[in-house]
């Protein structure tokens, strides 16, 4: 799967995490106003061990805060993508604003916390990226609405569901875990994906590695040949020179020795009928041959 494919991904879960944060708010709230308007707040409150002090103002920081979330997934998704300044600053707005949201939401759901770790897994480099995971895993544990009862008094989800009918309660919760399964399901298939991305990158890489020591083995054996080449080139130029210089002298000293051959002839001839003459000549084949 491309990029384009992770994004899509990206967007269901954050379209789940959105749903799934607003539940608790918008069904606290609509349930407070249902209580207050039916006069059973005596009776629900005995059933509770806690509630909180204004639904009102959750809902509205739910919302404000889940904006945040979403102009800050668009800035680092489609504006400041490829500075990873803001991209890095952006992630950890997106989990100090997630770990708001959970204490906000008095921890009815943590699943926030996978968004973050998506996130995180596809833009933080390697190093950094233990460092975050950790730290996130970490605080997905101790956020636990269940782990954190023990030691605190919060408000649970479930009591306002325990408001209604059988049937509704049946299909409140149902409707809120699915939820919750379904941001997990997605968030593992978000990391097969990225697997699969990074395994293929590697797998290219290779390939490209094996390619270029390919290209680098004929590279090497292509400039073997060319010095060979030139070895040759050389070695047929000092022939032919050599060739040239002994046809130069082979040529030279044949006609210097023919008119020397010759001078002497012609001294031979004339050296009772002229010895002056002769002399003269015997003088110039002396000259040619020193």
């Amino acid at each position: 799967m491309g990029d384009k494919g992770i994004g899509y991904v990206k967007y269901i879960m954050l379209i789940i995490n959105i749903v799934a944060v607003s539940f608790p708010a918008i069904f606290i709230y609509i349930t407070t106003e249902k209580i207050c308007d039916f006069y059973t707040a005596r009776s629900f409150i005995g059933r509770t061990n806690s509630i909180p002090k204004k639904p009102d103002w959750i809902l509205v920081t739910t919302i404000l805060l889940l904006v945040c979330l979403l102009v800050s997934f668009l800035l680092r998704e489609f504006v400041y993508r490829e500075r990873m300044s803001f991209v890095y600053s952006s992630l950890a707005f997106d989990f100090l604003t997630s770990c708001v949201l959970m204490m906000v939401l008095n921890f009815n759901y943590n699943g926030i916390l996978f968004w973050v770790f998506a996130n995180i897994i596809y833009y933080v480099q390697d190093k950094v990226k233990m460092i975050f995971m950790l730290l996130a895993i970490l605080i997905y544990v101790c956020t636990d609405h269940e782990f954190l009862t023990i030691n605190y008094h919060l408000y649970s989800i479930n009591d306002y569901i325990s408001y209604y009918n059988a049937n509704t309660q049946q299909y409140l919760i149902g409707g809120f875990n699915v939820l919750e399964s379904l941001n997990i399901i997605v968030f593992i298939l978000f990391c097969i994906y990225v697997i699969q991305k990074q395994q293929g990158i590697i797998e290219k890489v290779n390939y490209l590695y094996s390619q270029l020591s390919q290209k680098n083995e004929e590279l090497e054996n292509a400039n073997e040949e060319l010095k060979q080449l030139a070895d040759i080139k050389e070695k047929m130029g000092k022939t032919k020179e050599r060739n040239r210089l002994a046809r130069e002298i082979h040529d030279t000293l044949g006609h210097t020795l023919t008119g020397i051959s010759a001078g002497i002839d012609a001294c031979l001839t004339m050296i009772d009928s002229n010895p002056q003459v002769t002399k003269k000549q015997l003088e110039v084949i002396a000259k040619v041959t020193r």
